[in-house]
């Protein structure tokens, strides 16, 4: 990749050797090999920056100017385009940012050992941003942009808003394409032998802290599936509320989340109504009594159910890194996965209880006809997260509806899974 004839006229351009000097306030040592991968990195962000426009709107604007030119050479009128004189001192378009990002992104990262994907070195302008945004530069400014809706847009000052870092960014992303590998749904079948495997090694548990953080694993797989719930809601169980509600159906157990889900705006209980056991056969109601014995036995009786043994809530990593070690067992087992599992590497990266649990529960509800009015109102939290915090677009009669008075489509759901 280099540049083409007539870049220069739609992106603003220093070449690299002033903008080394703007960021090192010197000129380059010949066998500095720190400088010289300096100037490597701004040349690379320069060109990404002029890759932001097609070569067709390039060659296109460069024969507008010709004509333009041309015009005025007919009729003895000066250019009309006036050199304004050189570029600031000081890094005002952000090329610091843009050689972060590029040297970010010549790291591994997750999907390849080679390099890190944009996705993720894009957060180093937003890091930046937030910085500008606080500091005393713009702390104390007051100009915003109304619009219709009472919304207002903040008018900031920052490097990373500018011109020629827009057209950076955009390059940048068109060069290094984006590759995305979302969680895959568990299958029913899988996590009916996770929970099988899970089962076993408890009762086959000679250490007692393996035993307890085995139950607390296959409770939240449990729940987490028959209830659609993404990673950090299934950490929200609640113990004391489990234990208040445990007795009050014969035909269901209640599980309880406590805190504050996101679109919500204060920390409050969720009642859950749920079938005893599935269609599936995970016994919801079973793995419930062991986390509550499991508590039980460290002398807890409230607070956060999904913990370990000294009562620290576990991190979705952390419940990742056992889903791993149940899948890669079944997968050497030869259970069945998706074609595009093709090695333990790829369980690692398209498996995880941040979505594949819920992604699991949506397909097998449909997989078995769940109308959608149940699966609406199980899943009433994806329209809180679109709605970012406003009134979600819900039908009058959900809006209408008290949940804790909606026991059978939530029995109809989970019976389901």
């Amino acid at each position: 990749m280099s540049a083409r004839n007539g870049d220069h006229m739609m992106v603003a351009f220093e070449c690299d050797l002033c903008v080394f000097v703007k960021l090192k306030g010197r000129y380059p040592i010949v066998n500095s090999s720190k400088d010289r991968k300096l100037i490597a990195c701004i040349r690379r962000v320069n060109l990404d920056a002029f890759w932001s426009r097609a070569t067709s709107t390039i060659n296109n604007n460069l024969r507008s100017i010709k004509k333009i030119l041309l015009a005025s050479d007919e009729l003895d009128l000066p250019s009309p385009f006036v050199a304004h004189g050189p570029m600031p001192r000081e890094d005002h378009c952000g090329y610091q940012i843009a050689i972060s990002m590029v040297l970010a992104s010549l790291r591994p990262g997750k999907h390849s050992k080679a390099y890190t994907q944009f996705d993720t070195i894009r957060n180093l302008r937003t890091a930046f941003g937030a910085f500008e945004m606080s500091s005393s530069a713009n702390g104390d400014r007051n100009l915003t942009v109304s619009s219709s809706g009472n919304t207002c847009k903040d008018i900031l000052r920052s490097p990373t808003s500018s011109v020629w870092f827009r057209h950076f960014y955009s390059g940048c992303r068109s060069r290094m394409g984006q590759v995305y590998k979302p969680n895959l749904a568990l299958s029913t079948e899988l996590i009916v032998n996770i929970l099988k495997l899970a089962r076993k090694d408890i009762y086959s548990a000679t250490d007692r802290q393996a035993k307890f953080d085995i139950v607390i694993f296959g409770t939240y797989v449990a729940v987490a599936y028959v209830l659609s719930l993404r990673g950090s809601e299934g950490l929200m169980l609640n113990l004391s509320s489990i234990n208040k509600e445990w007795d009050r159906f014969d035909l269901c157990v209640v599980i309880a989340l406590k805190g504050k889900v996101k679109g919500e705006s204060n920390v409050r209980d969720h009642m859950f109504p749920c079938c005893k056991k599935t269609k599936s056969g995970i016994d919801v109601k079973l793995w419930l009594s062991l986390m509550r014995l499991a508590h039980l036995s460290m002398n807890r009786k409230e607070g956060p159910a999904m913990t370990n043994m000294e009562g620290e809530i576990l991190s979705v990593s952390k419940l990742d890194e056992v889903l791993h070690s149940y899948l890669i067992r079944l997968f050497r087992d030869n259970s069945e996965f998706p074609l595009e599992i093709k090695n333990e590497e790829e369980i690692e990266d398209r498996y995880s209880v941040f979505r594949s649990l819920r992604r699991a529960s949506d397909t097998r509800a449909l997989n078995q006809n769940v109308s959608s009015n149940d699966i609406d109102v199980v899943n009433r939290w994806k329209t809180l997260e679109a709605a970012k915090g406003k009134k979600p677009g819900r039908s009058m009669r959900q809006h209408y509806a008290e949940f804790s008075l909606l026991k059978e489509p939530f029995l109809r759901y989970t019976s389901s899974m």
